[in-house]
């Protein structure tokens, strides 16, 4: 059985959060250097479609709420020009309030701020592993 990626070499990451400063920060807390980093930070949909024509990622982890559009938008727009990317929901809420509709739009899964919060890497590597 060949080895995952993600325990030869760090998960990179791009984090969508309409949040500049929210996002920076959850990229420092995430970003372990081991096992997750966080190589890009955007803003809305514009931004994460450049980031991601621009390089490769592992994960995108976008927010549900943004300002111009919806994370559930930018999860479609990035299902549809990548559907090789993972892509997981982060939100305030219950997940189980709000993932079926993230698995109708073609994320893998929704992950509860309080849950990055508590765990940090350790939960996002959880929900990307269930998501492969």
């Amino acid at each position: 059985m060949p080895v995952p990626d993600f325990l030869v070499r760090p998960l990179e990451v791009l984090v969508v959060d309409n949040d500049r400063i929210f996002g920076e920060s959850l990229a420092m807390f995430l970003s372990d250097g081991e096992r997750v980093t966080v190589t890009d930070i955007a803003c809305d949909l514009d931004g994460a479609l450049d980031a991601t024509s621009a390089r490769h990622f592992d994960l995108a982890l976008v927010d549900v709420r943004l300002d111009a559009e919806s994370g559930f938008q930018v999860v479609e727009e990035l299902h549809a020009q990548h559907p090789e990317l993972p892509t997981l929901l982060m939100s305030g809420l219950d997940k189980s309030e709000i993932e079926p509709r993230a698995l109708a739009c073609g994320a893998q899964g929704v992950l509860e701020k309080t849950d990055l919060a508590l765990r940090g890497p350790e939960a996002l590597l959880d929900a990307y592993r269930r998501s492969r």
